[in-house]
């Protein structure tokens, strides 16, 4: 998952890059919007995966206390 992260802030930077460059930016705005534009899209995954990943966790939570009723429910 983390090489995905990685390559999705990598292609955000080289896209501002190449964008940069395309537009005739100078060199210090280039390396800073390259900079901001894999900061960004590396939070903001890292950030989707951990509110994907808490997901998974409540719903195995879910099951395994739906799994201890029925048992419960079942002994009584």
């Amino acid at each position: 998952m983390e090489r995905k992260l990685s390559s999705i802030a990598t292609i955000a930077a080289l896209s501002a890059v190449l964008f940069s460059l395309w537009k005739n930016y100078g060199l210090f705005l280039t390396m800073k919007r390259a900079l901001f534009a894999y900061l960004i899209f590396y939070g903001i995954a890292a950030l989707s995966v951990l509110i994907y990943k808490a997901g998974i966790h409540n719903d195995e939570l879910d099951a395994e206390q739906t799994k201890d009723e029925t048992v419960r429910n079942t002994g009584n």
